[in-house]
């Protein structure tokens, strides 16, 4: 499956997909449809999933998330499990994922429970969640209670289950400050899920080297054969001449797409994601030599997990600049992750994934008994004919993306396949099939 990823509500984002991607991962926030716990507001929810299922998109849906931003209001303020209490969170947001699944469950492939919650305590740092040293974000004990418990209302309503696992913060990071690792996180929640869900953002802060997620990927098939969906995944563009120092350009963003998606394939992965079909000029702002050098120790310390690079920016800047500017200027960087400009042109990056994409749509492949399968590398960067006449073969097609690949050579028949990612198989002595639209004898 091969898909964008895109927030709440991004009519404008699932138009411009709508041509060459028919898989999206789209957001359903908590409060968008309870604004307050004692009122329900459907009308916004229903217009967006109808709109994307008319288009044609197979869906992934994104619910529960407990983002500030994103919880409903309780007695005029968020209800965040930090003032309420763990368990009455727990309750109401039991309450409303069943309601969700009752409501959309025949129009969604794939639901998608919380959103890097793995992580839940130290994203608070950056604002994002509510943040204690010793709330409930830290409760590790909690954090798993969401996931266990909400696969069980999922699971018990026959649908399937992912949650998205943040793998930015280097395990010996959270080591440091005595919390799970994502590794952690996988090891333990993976018999709750269907699928491996991730993000992954490795040059959210550091422009260059342009890095490959192709190793986290073997690290999560060393703990599970469970198969990994990259729900999120990106490159952020800069623009103006502040931003430029951090040179994240668009040809750095292409050199991105292009090598992560094929490690991507090249591992074996089930399902890729692009974030965010958003259009516009990238990241603007006027980063000081405070900022940069902030930027620089907190890149390091992901990337080793040595928390001393973190205490360097406490001690200097230091707190107040940690609690009051720094978020500001790491929240800076989302507005970079586009994939069109202002035009709504692709920019060079989506015309590499629309390549990719476009021949990844469904066709129908007629077979007999005895048919000779042969598998070979994918080599997406040549084109079809290429491939076609490389192999010297009667029929290509890809593994498919719905599961596992089968060989149905063993019994005649005519088969729909989505194409995904991973084997081109080449079959010979086949009957007439259509390929991508065209039709061969």
């Amino acid at each position: 499956m091969l898909g964008v990823s895109t927030v709440s509500y991004d009519y404008a984002g699932i138009e411009r997909c709508r041509s060459f991607c028919k898989w999206l991962r789209m957001v359903l926030s908590w409060n968008s449809i309870q604004p307050t716990l004692e009122t329900w507001q459907w009308e916004s929810a229903d217009r967006c999933v109808t709109h994307a299922k008319n288009l044609g998109y197979k869906i992934i849906l994104d619910i529960g998330d407990g983002f500030s931003s994103e919880v409903p209001l309780y007695n005029g303020s968020p209800f965040l499990p930090n003032g309420v209490g763990n368990q009455k969170y727990l309750k109401h947001l039991q309450d409303f994922v069943i309601a969700i699944t009752q409501r959309y469950g025949n129009l969604i492939s794939i639901f998608q429970i919380e959103r890097e919650v793995n992580q839940a305590f130290l994203t608070g740092l950056w604002g994002w969640r509510d943040f204690s040293l010793g709330g409930s974000w830290k409760d590790w004990g909690f954090v798993t209670e969401i996931i266990t418990s909400l696969s069980v209302i999922i699971r018990n309503a026959g649908h399937k289950i992912t949650t998205q696992i943040h793998t930015d913060i280097h395990p010996n990071l959270n080591k440091s400050i005595k919390t799970p690792s994502w590794l952690d996180a996988i090891t333990q929640w993976a018999p709750h899920l269907d699928f491996i869900g991730i993000s992954a953002y490795p040059n959210y802060i550091r422009a260059t080297p342009v890095y490959s997620i192709q190793n986290r990927i073997h690290q999560i098939q060393k703990i599970t054969q469970k198969p990994i969906i990259v729900l999120e995944t990106g490159y952020p563009v800069a623009s103006g001449p502040q931003s430029q120092l951090r040179s994240h350009s668009f040809s750095n963003q292409r050199l991105y797409v292009e090598k992560n998606i094929m490690d991507c394939m090249k591992s074996g992965v089930h399902g890729y994601f692009y974030f965010s079909p958003h259009a516009g000029i990238g990241f603007s702002y006027s980063y000081t030599s405070q900022d940069l050098y902030a930027l620089e120790k907190l890149a390091l310390c992901m990337e080793t997990g040595d928390i001393r690079y973190f205490y360097q920016i406490l001690s200097n800047p230091g707190l107040s600049y940690v609690q009051n500017i720094f978020p500001n200027v790491l929240q800076s960087t989302e507005r970079g992750f586009i994939m069109f400009d202002i035009n709504n042109n692709p920019l060079p990056a989506t015309q590499f994934l629309m390549d990719i994409y476009s021949h990844m749509t469904s066709f129908t492949w007629n077979l007999r008994r005895g048919n000779n399968l042969l598998a070979f590398p994918i080599k997406p960067m040549l084109s079809t004919l290429e491939l076609f006449k490389q192999m010297n073969a009667s029929v290509m097609i890809y593994v498919d993306s719905e599961g596992n690949f089968k060989n149905h050579t063993d019994r005649d028949g005519e088969f729909e396949v989505t194409p995904g990612i991973g084997y081109l198989f080449v079959i010979r002595e086949a009957r007439t099939f259509t390929y991508w639209g065209t039709t061969w004898e």
